[in-house]
């Protein structure tokens, strides 16, 4: 055991305490975007809302404060984390990466606002925000995917070969969360002790983006043979039970299908059967999935990793609320469809 855990353990206990409990979703739920702007600006966000109110409002500073808090979190936890914790931290925290260059592509494909993309980034992985802003002044999208180092020259060209040949970013986002997976795998192996937990968290996570997957493409009505272009895969995957659930009728017969093998334990929470009672059924297990390990394993890296997941949770959590509130859902339905419960 690393002796720093104890050390580690104390200090991610006094952060999990700044994260939000229930009672403040059930109070967040009831609020219109000012109450929550101001309710957020008592919380860890008030660093961030304080700094760029000045500048935003509305929305965009939601946005911005979200992000910018996230980001900040994590440098707090990385800060005082030592160089073999650290290791493990930066390479759970390259996922950043992948997720601001898919929003840059993103950008670039629907020619959006590119004055507004600093308020979308997260930069929390090894790459600040501005080495992606400069990425969104190259002049294609083939010129960008060129200038992604993060990202391995194989996986570069393929990308570009990929986006040249069929002008989607479906597959280039495919090949980006492959590359990293398959990256994450590598380095996971000079992690000594903590290798074998950290594998079973991405493999977790690779089950469960496949599955996310098969269940919205198959709704879709695209074809078994398209979806598994778009499938990431690894060691010891059921292949099986996916191709079952592939050719299953619908999403009851693919979450049907599901339960019958390893799947099912994604699943086991749900009663009925939609896309969307089935894709924050996964998210649920997932959460439960870090926090049992944290608890589990105390003195070990599991706590920070967990934090930092549920962290990420609760942003997503406050982004669908507020999207939610926008459109004119009502309350009742934000709570049960829109937010996946991630406190504890």
């Amino acid at each position: 055991m690393n002796t720093i855990y104890p050390y580690l353990y104390t200090r991610g206990a006094f952060l999990k305490k700044k994260l939000l409990q229930g009672q403040d979703y059930e109070r967040l739920l009831k609020m219109e975007l000012p109450e929550i702007i101001k309710f957020l600006g008592e919380t860890d966000y008030r660093k961030a809302i304080d700094e760029l109110a000045l500048s935003l409002s509305g929305v965009d500073l939601m946005e911005a404060a979200l992000n910018r808090g996230l980001a900040d979190f994590f440098r707090r936890i990385r800060g005082f984390a030592d160089m073999q914790s650290r290791f493990i931290l930066d390479t759970y925290l390259e996922r950043w990466d992948v997720a601001n260059a898919k929003t840059v592509l993103r950008i670039m494909f629907s020619d959006a606002d590119r004055e507004k993309a600093g308020l979308l980034l997260i930069p929390a992985g090894r790459h600040p925000a501005e080495y992606f802003l400069g990425l969104l002044k190259l002049p294609s999208i083939e010129d960008a995917l060129r200038r992604m180092e993060f990202i391995d020259g194989k996986a570069r060209e393929e990308a570009v070969s990929a986006y040249a040949g069929g002008k989607s970013l479906l597959h280039v986002e495919t090949i980006l969360d492959r590359q990293y997976y398959a990256a994450m795998f590598r380095q996971g192996k000079r992690m000594g002790a903590e290798h074998m937990m950290f594998k079973r968290f991405l493999g977790d996570e690779i089950a469960i983006i496949n599955l996310k997957t098969v269940m919205r493409m198959r709704s879709e009505g695209i074809e078994p043979a398209e979806i598994r272009k778009y499938l990431i895969q690894k060691a010891g995957e059921d292949d099986a039970q996916l191709a079952g659930m592939l050719s299953a009728p619908g999403i009851e017969g693919m979450v049907a299908e599901a339960r019958k093998g390893g799947y099912g334990k994604f699943l086991s929470s749900i009663g009925g059967a939609t896309l969307l009672e089935a894709e924050l059924a996964c998210d649920r297990y997932l959460i439960g999935k870090y926090a049992s390990s944290a608890y589990m394993n105390p003195l070990s890296i599991a706590p920070l990793l967990t934090i930092m997941f549920i962290k990420a949770a609760e942003v997503g959590n406050i982004k669908a609320l507020v999207k939610a509130k926008q459109l004119g859902m009502g309350q009742e339905f934000i709570e049960g469809k829109a937010v996946v419960k991630c406190w504890r």
